[in-house]
């Protein structure tokens, strides 16, 4: 469909299908963003529901506040992130370059289908990923830990 402005949109039920073929779920969960913390050394950037192209724009505003901020250490929570497509994953390895050339270190904890796409992008071997249930498990403790960092923990 094409909106008045002449963009091409597609409508939610298209969108929802979409996810549900993607995720086997017949929910849809918007993502949520937040950068927590205000200790200069350490800052946490928690993400939930399934990140896609759409949350792009507010993830990479996010990652720049982080990397203006210098901190020693950037925990990505995506315990509570469902799906991670690959414009995400994307920035993420950008940003992990550019941080760490800062001398920040890069951690990130998640589970499930965004845990299996950094192992298949071999990108859990650039940052120290912290293995841990998927969506709804709020436990938190790491159960695997993997990637170079880790060995040296």
């Amino acid at each position: 469909m094409i909106d008045g402005s002449g963009v091409a949109t597609v409508g939610a039920a298209v969108t929802g299908r979409l996810e549900q073929a993607w995720t086997g779920s017949t929910e849809i969960h918007p993502p949520d963003l937040e950068l927590l913390g205000t200790d200069p050394a350490f800052r946490v950037l928690r993400a939930g529901g399934e990140l896609d192209g759409s949350v792009a724009a507010d993830l990479e505003r996010l990652l720049t506040r982080v990397r203006d901020d210098r901190p020693a250490v950037l925990l990505l929570d995506f315990t509570d992130v469902e799906l991670v497509d690959t414009v995400v994953l994307g920035l993420l390895e950008e940003a992990r370059a550019e941080l760490f050339a800062l001398g920040t270190q890069v951690r990130i904890a998640l589970g499930g289908q965004p845990l299996e796409l950094l192992r298949l992008t071999g990108l859990d071997t650039q940052i120290e990923t912290i293995a841990c249930g998927a969506r709804g498990h709020r436990h938190r403790p790491g159960v695997e830990r993997t990637g170079r960092m880790a060995a040296a923990a």
